[in-house]
């Protein structure tokens, strides 16, 4: 689809085929990635970002490039924290929250654990745990909760709702 859009430049200036043509190149992104690319899927996670910067998939994908990428270089570690920083700053005031906020918060805490700033990371993990408990999912609470123990093993989980359901005992005093 990409050769054909570049081919035919009247066909990739429909809104249909632009749309569709985001899509692909997204998934070549992902593609790029997952087979250990880093510096192509960046070049097209780049080229879609100038053409629309509030593409969230996009904002996404360069996140996870980056993270990915801080496996083989450490150095990149660093650039993935300041993504996933950036895009979590950005989802934060949405109501609700998207997943996508609280798969950008555990990557910032990954990366900042990865950089050595493991005290960091704890702090996002706990105030993201505190401020919103299900953490957008049970999934998403298992990852949270796993790194937590891995950086923290001694400190407590952070109190969840559920804890404080009718059904629960009540706390003693101290």
């Amino acid at each position: 689809m990409i050769q054909f859009a570049k081919a035919d430049p009247s066909f990739a200036e429909t809104k249909a085929a632009q749309s569709e043509l985001q899509r692909v190149r997204l998934r070549r992104a992902t593609s790029l990635r997952l087979t250990g690319k880093y510096e192509l899927a960046l070049e097209e996670v780049d080229t879609l970002l100038k053409e629309n910067e509030r593409l969230l998939a996009a904002v996404m994908e360069k996140g996870r490039v980056l993270q990915d990428w801080g496996g083989q270089s450490s150095a990149k570690w660093a650039d993935a924290a300041k993504q996933w920083d950036q895009t979590s700053r950005k989802l934060q005031n949405m109501s609700p929250r998207p997943a996508e906020y609280f798969e950008a918060r555990y990557g910032l805490a990954f990366c900042l654990a990865r950089t050595g700033k493991k005290d960091d990371a704890v702090k996002v993990l706990r105030s993201t745990m505190t401020l919103s408990p299900a953490v957008g999912g049970p999934e998403m609470r298992g990852k949270f909760e796993t790194l937590l123990k891995e950086l923290d093993p001694t400190g407590p989980p952070p109190a969840t709702k559920a804890a404080a359901s009718p059904s629960a005992a009540p706390a003693s005093n101290p």
